[in-house]
């Protein structure tokens, strides 16, 4: 499991041709797919890094 849950120690890049995929990874169970709503500031990570710890367990 990845002990750090910081935004840099989770964060990945999957580049395609039409631009980067960002996204967090986080424990060692199957994928969980989070989707964030939209507007001024919003990202997965501001919606979501409360929860990290306790869905990377």
């Amino acid at each position: 499991m990845t002990t750090d849950s910081s935004y840099e120690g989770t964060l990945k890049e999957l580049n395609t041709d039409l631009g980067v995929l960002r996204y967090h990874d986080a424990g060692d169970g199957p994928p969980l797919l989070l989707l964030h709503g939209s507007g001024p500031g919003v990202t997965g990570w501001r919606n979501f890094r409360g929860n990290l710890d306790v869905f990377a367990e």
